[in-house]
């Protein structure tokens, strides 16, 4: 509620009159002082009760209750005729009793609203905090993890290139099963082995300094030989030497010969 005297303050201004807050659900106004809002009228205004502002059932809305003697006559905005029955207000509504005019403002709670941008100016803070730091533990985690997937990568290379080096050695030590045929499934082991073998010396010399693509560079290399391999096993290894025909060879030279006489 804004009070204006208006013998001291200019009929458009509200702005410095006295604002009095209340929260109960009947306030009364006037002159008495058992008012819960006791205007000074000066020693010309006997005590009295001008009216009372009671909050209605449905605790949204406010009535004025007009008072019960007639020598106080209140007056609802600029209307002329004074108030003689309980009124609805709404916010806004100007009370005039005599020389003093209130205002009926109904207060929107600050408190709440003060909560609520509270709420959002923490929450936003909270927000951004752990942006950063999910972007600040990104920046230390990521390179982190492309440094872990590539040993990861370089170790699953290496185990692969090791396992088939063994396989490799164990299958070029086994005898052909056409060694009885010939002799070149046999040699073709022989070489494999010599082969394995000295991968096998390089990849040992070397495993801490290779890199993921050298490992994969080597084990491409291994392929080959595993084919040799199973080759001489099924003694498939080169194709036979046709038979010396030493007398077609003589008779060509003879014949040559004859000829050039």
């Amino acid at each position: 509620m804004i009070i204006r005297d208006n013998l001291e303050q200019t009929q458009d201004d509200f702005s410095p009159g006295d604002v009095r807050a209340f929260d109960q659900e009947s306030v009364r106004f006037g002159t008495d002082p058992d008012c819960d809002c006791p205007v000074s009228g000066g020693s010309d205004n006997p005590p009295r009760i001008w009216f009372r502002i009671d909050r209605m059932a449905d605790a949204r809305h406010w009535q004025v209750i007009p008072p019960v003697d007639d020598d106080t006559q209140v007056f609802v905005n600029t209307e002329k005729t004074p108030l003689t029955s309980p009124r609805n207000l709404i916010s806004g509504d100007t009370l005039r009793v005599g020389h003093v005019t209130f205002r009926f403002q109904r207060g929107r709670s600050s408190v709440p609203l003060k909560r609520k941008k509270d709420y959002f100016s923490i929450s936003a803070k909270v927000a951004l905090a752990c942006i950063f730091s999910l972007e600040l533990g990104l920046v230390f985690w990521l390179p982190q993890k492309l440094r872990d997937s590539k040993l990861l990568a370089r170790s699953v290379m290496s185990q692969r290139v090791m396992r088939e080096l063994d396989d490799l050695r164990r299958k070029s030590r086994r005898p052909p099963e056409t060694a009885a045929a010939s002799a070149l499934p046999g040699l073709t082991k022989a070489l494999v082995a010599r082969e394995v073998d000295s991968l096998s010396h390089y990849v040992r010399d070397q495993q801490n300094n290779l890199t993921t693509e050298q490992w994969r560079g080597l084990y491409a290399d291994l392929a080959p030989l595993n084919r040799l391999l199973n080759h001489a096993d099924s003694g498939h290894v080169g194709a036979p030497l046709p038979a010396f025909n030493d007398q077609a060879a003589i008779t060509a030279i003879l014949k040559k010969h004859h000829d050039k006489q």
